[in-house]
């Protein structure tokens, strides 16, 4: 099946180079997330945990889409742990991590939610992992990201957030 780009009303079919690379930023970017998500630990300074992820997309031959974020508990999305960033994650943090990749200017984005050595966050770290799910099920060809962020709303809505 095709993947077409839309823009200003045009479709353009993505050729077999781009899809490669669309699919290898996404590899990239997953195995980056699930990296971030095993060093998450009481004590683990946060800026370890970015070099960690940045480091595995560019030894894989990957090119950074944009700093890992790594934001916690109030804090909404974006924040990057600089060079002199000597904050560690503590019991009870929820941590968000936000990592992107790209491979010849194609993208691969994706994040995660980690509680840190408690179970306080489960129900809404449980909700966004749903309604994630919801929105990859009704994500297809034709379907507008309108309706898949609706989707995503009424799913965080129903359980609770």
């Amino acid at each position: 099946m095709a993947l077409f780009q839309k823009r200003r009303s045009k479709m353009y079919l993505l050729d077999e180079h781009a899809l490669d690379c669309i699919r290898k930023a996404g590899r990239l970017s997953s195995e980056a997330r699930e990296l971030g998500r095993s060093l998450v630990a009481e004590g683990v300074r946060l800026r370890e945990v970015a070099e960690s992820m940045e480091l595995h997309i560019l030894e894989h031959g990957g090119r950074l889409a944009f700093p890992v974020n790594i934001s916690l508990n109030d804090m909404a999305a974006h924040f990057t742990p600089n060079s002199n960033d000597d904050t560690v994650f503590k019991a009870g943090d929820l941590a968000k991590l936000d990592v992107g990749a790209h491979v010849d200017g194609w993208l691969g984005d994706t994040a995660t939610t980690v509680e840190v050595g408690t179970r306080n966050w489960q129900p809404l770290v449980q909700a966004s992992e749903r309604a994630l799910q919801m929105a990859l099920e009704g994500a297809h060809e034709g379907v507008s990201v309108a309706t898949i962020g609706v989707v995503v709303e009424r799913s965080i809505k129903e359980a609770g957030f």
